[in-house]
């Protein structure tokens, strides 16, 4: 993910950082479980999604909210 300007450097480092660690959990889990949790996987896509948006200052999908609103 690119810094962007409107993202502070603190935020990208402390988001980095948590993503980090839960990739590092879940490498764990994998090895010994064969397996991975939900209770992990969801929330880590809800974070990249999230972060993906605010560091693009954009929504997914916000494009289609002008076609979809003109409906």
């Amino acid at each position: 993910m690119p810094l962007n300007a409107d993202m502070s450097p603190a935020l990208f480092l402390a988001s980095t950082a948590i993503l980090a660690v839960f990739l590092g959990l879940l490498v764990r889990i994998d090895l010994r479980e064969k397996r991975l949790p939900d209770r992990y996987t969801l929330p880590l896509i809800v974070l990249g999604l999230s972060l993906i948006a605010y560091a693009r200052g954009t929504l997914p999908g916000a494009r289609f909210g002008g076609r979809l609103s003109a409906m």
